[in-house]
């Protein structure tokens, strides 16, 4: 399914959603803040390689930003209020959680979700 609106709003509509100014957007994808707010206005079209960073900084799917190819993922909050993220993982991290979800006998997107957030208090703890 691919949804047709513009990479302008796009990008509008998941920075607004994740509280993000043009420049926090900027700084997580080390494009210049200018240049955001020429994508967002539709005054420039970005190239492939800066729509993959913002895709990246913005954990998205690179074919949702640049197509709006809603298959793999849509820009919206789940029942509980929370966002959706699209993380690339290597196939033999994704079986390790497989494996180790069915061992559990949990959800292996529940599993994901705890050792993001354990890892998360890991690295702030560590700063």
């Amino acid at each position: 399914m691919t949804n047709d609106n513009s990479i302008a709003s796009r990008l509008i509509e998941r920075r607004v959603m994740l509280g993000w100014s043009q420049n926090e957007l900027a700084k997580q994808s080390e494009v210049a803040p200018a240049q955001i707010s020429r994508y967002e206005s539709g005054k420039s079209k970005p190239s492939t390689q800066v729509i993959g960073r913002l895709a990246n900084a913005m954990y998205v799917p690179f074919e949702w930003l640049a197509y709006g190819d809603t298959t793999r993922f849509e820009n919206v909050k789940n029942e509980s209020g929370e966002m959706l993220y699209s993380i690339g993982m290597s196939a033999d991290i994704v079986d390790m959680i497989d494996k180790e979800a069915l061992r559990l006998n949990v959800d292996p997107g529940e599993l994901t979700r705890a050792v993001l957030i354990l890892g998360y208090e890991i690295y702030k703890n560590k700063k």
